[in-house]
């Protein structure tokens, strides 16, 4: 009877440990199938985008960009890669989002794109953009710009895909 006993408890330590041991495998596998998962929604991230590029605002001149007016104003920038400047971009390089605009305030559209008068006669001033941006037109006429803060996005675009975006705010009072 007492034989029995010992050999009952070693029959169910071994099945517990059996049982111990499939859920450390199953634990492993669900491992395994996530880092499976983690690396392949990584190598579906454009790296180029991610890593190598950026835009910098450097400047945004509002000039006589007033509420109820549809004035242009002058926003500086660059895009630079790990090598250094991006260089000989035009108006198509670039998209505008307007992400929040004032109450009264419309989408705002980049009407121009030109090398920086301010940076001629420097290292890259190519390199270095200055666009014209105001209120959208519309079939009517054009917008006008509100009064209150703005928020944009402006995208680097390169054979139809965008490598990378910066949000920026400013206000017009």
């Amino acid at each position: 009877m007492l034989i029995r006993c010992v050999e009952r408890k070693v029959y169910i330590r071994s099945i517990i440990r059996k049982m111990i041991a499939m859920r450390r495998a199953i634990a492993f596998l669900a491992f395994i199938i996530l880092v499976m998962l983690v690396a392949d929604t990584v190598r579906s991230i454009p790296v180029t985008s991610v890593l190598l590029y950026s835009i910098n605002v450097d400047r945004i001149n509002l000039m006589g960009a007033t509420p109820g007016n549809s004035n242009k104003a002058v926003i500086e920038v660059n895009v630079t890669k790990l090598e250094g400047f991006v260089c000989g971009l035009d108006i198509n390089d670039f998209k505008l989002d307007t992400l929040k605009a004032p109450y009264y305030g419309q989408k705002i559209a980049i009407y121009s794109v030109r090398a920086a008068a301010s940076a001629r006669g420097q290292p890259h001033a190519s390199c270095i953009y200055s666009m014209d941006i105001a209120p959208a037109d519309n079939q009517g006429g054009q917008y006008l710009w509100g009064n209150g803060t703005y928020c944009l996005q402006l995208d680097y675009i390169k054979d139809g895909q965008q490598l990378v975006n910066k949000t920026f705010n400013f206000t017009v009072t």
